[in-house]
């Protein structure tokens, strides 16, 4: 019997994948907040929000700014299913731009740790903004992705981080 299972195994092969995936919401305070290393700063205007964060997911994933005409549930949050093509664009987003991490130095893979996301935008727009952080199309294994949303670091409430 198991000299059967051996070779029915060998003849028929199975790829088997880690298939994990988890959505994150990142809120201040937050146990998945830390690596992103988030700069909050208002300036002299209260009216303008300055969001710096560091990339996660380096390589591999990718961030966009998310507009929306309303702020979104955590169901609504998760774009997964748009970003990779499955799916049209909800009719909820008004605006959607892939953004790149800067740095002083011209970015390559050894800095790229280095480099940080900056956003600059008005506290009114962040109310209904988000970061939305996931690979660019589907993997196996489809990790960790979050999303940002802006309005919790925005809040003129709240003091400047640096």
């Amino acid at each position: 019997m198991k000299r059967s299972l051996s070779i029915l195994t060998m003849l028929f092969p199975i790829s088997v994948y880690a298939v994990f995936s988890m959505f994150v919401v990142i809120e201040p305070g937050s146990e998945f907040e830390k690596p992103f290393q988030f700069k909050i700063s208002h300036e002299d205007n209260l009216d303008m929000c300055e969001i710096e964060f560091m990339p996660v997911g380096y390589y591999s994933k990718q961030a966009w700014l998310v507009v929306s005409s309303k702020p979104l549930s955590r169901k609504e949050q998760q774009l997964r299913n748009f970003i990779w093509g499955l799916e049209s664009r909800p009719a909820f987003i008004e605006m959607i731009s892939k953004l790149s991490p800067v740095s002083n130095e011209s970015i390559t893979t050894e800095n790229l740790k280095e480099a940080s996301y900056k956003i600059t935008l008005k506290s009114k727009i962040a109310k209904t903004s988000y970061v939305y952080i996931d690979f660019t199309r589907e993997v196996f294994d489809g990790g960790v992705y979050y999303s940002i949303p802006l309005a919790n670091y925005c809040d003129t409430s709240t003091k400047d981080t640096k």
